[in-house]
């Protein structure tokens, strides 16, 4: 297969002022050397699950190939090496390359068949913003308008979630904000954890909710369970839950659970990530969390919000909420709702049908809960008794 049939090999985009890539975030264009191991003057050495690390946690969208096409113009030898070295990267690299303009006329002359187009980035730019403005507002919306309609209640909350989303994606598509951070605090029970399991669903239908619950840490050593213990202390070689989970799922949804519980050591670990969206962990290696909603839920009230979370820290929150107790439409909405959603699996899986007329007033009388917890067991035990009674 010829290189140039590879559809993100059929163009560069070439820049005339560094300015230009300046204006671009730091994170998002990458020169080709930082990728390479080395140049000994007649070989490139390089490893290729090295790079593919980098460009995945990084999430680079432009490789500059500059000082590689000035090599190749001194180095005719070496055409071969680069043309294997871009069929290599085309098979795990589908983002962009660019290329300084006083060296496109030696990438045209030397290696021709690798990219067919240049184009100027000034227009990738605005193809870019021109994207944002498309993909941004109108699928971004409808996917909050979705998981909106998934939670049950808390509508100033939805509507303020819906702007600060939308706010963000603007900001993070210009570089000048790396993570969504949201605190939620309130009783048990009445959808903070619903929440973000709900958002992970909507937007990452296929992935795991990357799910960190401090109520399962002690607190001595609560920084190492999270991201590793240093180098020669015992399990140092196991890592911590956060990074393992990050890398065992694509969802860029994250939960911290009972933050209440967090101890001064996490509030230091939070003030880098939530102001720069990257992490150090224990051995010294980066981890990048560009792009990421971290959502955060704690039991406090929020005098003990006030007394317990530092004012360093709480600056570095998007949006901290309390939710209420629902109102009495909202828990009925919920119970009818989650009552015939089950009638509806049941029927599906075993072919028995639960009449909801029967069991319909029994339902009503679940309002008087508050923890939405205890209300979804109770309403599987009203469903399951009449479906049960189709068997005796």
């Amino acid at each position: 297969m010829k290189l140039s049939n590879y559809k993100h090999l059929q163009r560069i985009y070439v820049y005339d002022s560094i300015q230009l890539i300046k204006s671009y975030s730091e994170k998002r264009i990458v020169s080709i050397g930082e990728l390479l191991n080395d140049y000994n003057g007649l070989t490139i050495f390089y490893s290729l699950e090295k790079i593919k690390e980098k460009v995945k946690k990084e999430n680079i969208d432009f490789i500059d190939i500059s000082s590689l096409v000035e090599i190749v113009n001194f180095r005719s030898d070496m055409i071969l090496q680069v043309e294997i070295l871009f069929f290599k990267l085309a098979k795990f690299y589908d983002g962009n390359y660019c290329l300084r303009s006083d060296c496109a006329f030696i990438l045209d002359e030397k290696v021709p068949f690798i990219f067919k187009k240049t184009i100027p980035l000034e227009e990738q730019k605005e193809r870019l913003e021109a994207e944002m403005d498309e993909i941004d507002v109108k699928s971004i919306s409808e996917i909050v308008d979705n998981i909106n309609s998934e939670l049950i209640g808390h509508d100033i909350f939805k509507n303020d979630f819906k702007k600060n989303l939308l706010k963000y994606s603007f900001l993070n598509n210009i570089g000048n904000r790396k993570i969504l951070s949201i605190l939620i605090c309130g009783e048990s029970g009445i959808g903070k954890t619903e929440f973000a399991k709900i958002v992970s669903k909507k937007m990452y239908p296929n992935e795991d909710l990357i799910k960190i619950n401090f109520g399962n840490y002690s607190t001595e050593g609560v920084l190492n369970s999270l991201i590793g213990a240093p180098l020669g202390y015992k399990g140092c070689e196991e890592g911590g839950e956060l990074i393992n989970k990050i890398k065992k799922s694509k969802s860029k949804v994250i939960l911290i659970d009972e933050f209440e519980k967090a101890t001064p050591s996490i509030y230091n670990f939070f003030y880098e990530l939530l102001e720069d969206g990257v992490f150090t962990d224990r051995h010294g290696n980066r981890h990048d969390l560009n792009g990421y909603i971290i959502i955060f839920t704690s039991n406090m009230t929020q005098e003990i919000y006030q007394e317990h979370i530092p004012n360093s820290l709480r600056s570095r929150f998007d949006m901290v909420y309390y939710f209420e107790n629902l109102q009495y439409d909202e828990k009925n909405y919920y119970i009818q709702k989650n009552a015939k959603k089950l009638i509806n699996e049941l029927e599906q899986n075993y072919g028995k049908k639960v009449n909801y007329k029967n069991i319909e007033s029994e339902l009503a009388r679940l309002v008087v809960y508050e923890n939405l917890r205890d209300i979804k067991r109770k309403i599987e035990d009203i469903v399951f008794d009449e479906f049960f009674s189709k068997y005796f």
